[in-house]
């Protein structure tokens, strides 16, 4: 009986350290830009440029080029989430510093209705390159979509992506809803950590019996 008992706090004490100990690899980030404030040079004469965001979220693994702060019209179909999104500019990206993510999502919207180009730099130096739908010429004119779901996957974690668009104005991509996920441990660490726990078993099965 004491010993059913102590194989059931042993599984009990295992599944809970053992899920502490992914979940501590896999936590995901999610920011939809709602938590700055837009705010104006000028009250009077709001520009599309006014508010920057370069560093805001640095210590969320995150820095932005060419990326402003703008909020939607609140009677607009292109609300992903909430009041705010980023409003890229002719030369935008995102680079993920210090631990690099492995999954990289985010929600999409031309500002022109046109092309816009995502390419994704990995960890191993490969390049991921991924459009949303729309305008990029006579041979290439698929049906503009707005709000697209992209998504980036490697192994070797994701290190920047590069956000253009197809006419080059000043305004690219509206973006929102950015997520990304660092990787979950290899099999082979959490088979030595199983094996850790059941070597602690084995000793105190091992103590038990010699008294």
């Amino acid at each position: 009986m004491r010993n059913h008992r102590f194989l059931v706090f042993l599984f009990r004490y295992f599944f809970s350290v053992l899920t502490l100990f992914i979940c501590s690899y896999t936590h995901a980030v999610v920011i939809n830009f709602d938590d700055i404030e837009r705010v104006h040079t000028d009250p009077d004469d709001p520009f599309w440029a006014d508010q920057e965001i370069t560093d805001q979220y640095l210590s969320r693994g995150l820095l932005i080029d060419g990326g402003y702060l703008n909020s939607y019209d609140p009677d607009s179909d292109l609300i992903v989430s909430g009041k705010n999104y980023l409003q890229g500019g002719p030369y935008f990206g995102l680079t993920f510093v210090g631990k690099l993510p492995t999954f990289v999502s985010l929600i999409v919207t031309s500002s022109h209705e046109d092309v816009v180009y995502l390419n994704a730099l990995c960890g191993d130096g490969v390049t991921l390159s991924q459009e949303t739908p729309g305008w990029a010429g006579p041979d290439n004119n698929t049906p503009f979509e707005a709000k697209k779901l992209i998504t980036f996957t490697s192994d070797f974690g994701i290190s920047h992506i590069d956000i253009s668009a197809f006419y080059f104005l000043r305004t690219s991509a509206m973006i929102d809803d950015l997520t990304y996920h660092y990787s979950v441990p290899e099999p082979a660490a959490i088979l030595l950590f199983i094996m850790g726990l059941s070597g602690i078993y084995g000793r105190r099965i091992k103590l038990r019996g010699n008294r």
